[in-house]
C-alpha cells in the first residue's frame, strides 16, 4: 500500500488512513514538544524498526507503523508577562 495515504496532519486523519490501508497503528510514547505544531499533529511516521516512512513508500498490509504526535509548544516558551517580577 503506497504510503502517500499517510501524509496527514492530525492523529484522527492518520488513524483513518492507516486503517483504510490495512496497517496497524501504534504510538511513540513521550513528550514531543513542537512550537509550530498543534496538539495531536503527526510529527513523523516510522516503521516498526524505527525507519522513516516516506510519501510514496509501499508497506506490506498488516505492517505496524508508529506515529509521533505533538503535545504542542514546550511549557515556559510563552510571551513575557507585563509587570512580572
Amino acid at each position: 500500500m503506497p504510503a502517500e495515504t499517510l501524509v496527514v496532519t492530525m492523529q484522527a486523519d492518520a488513524e483513518a488512513a492507516l486503517t483504510a490501508a490495512g496497517l496497524e497503528t501504534d504510538y511513540v510514547v513521550g513528550d514531543h514538544w513542537d512550537d509550530g505544531a498543534a496538539i495531536g499533529s503527526v510529527l513523523s511516521v516510522t516503521d516498526a524498526d524505527g525507519g522513516a516512512v516516506e510519501p510514496g513508500q509501499s508497506l506490506k498490509r498488516g505492517s505496524a507503523v508508529l506515529l509521533t504526535l505533538s503535545v504542542g509548544p514546550a511549557p515556559g516558551r510563552g510571551g513575557s508577562v507585563v509587570g512580572a517580577a
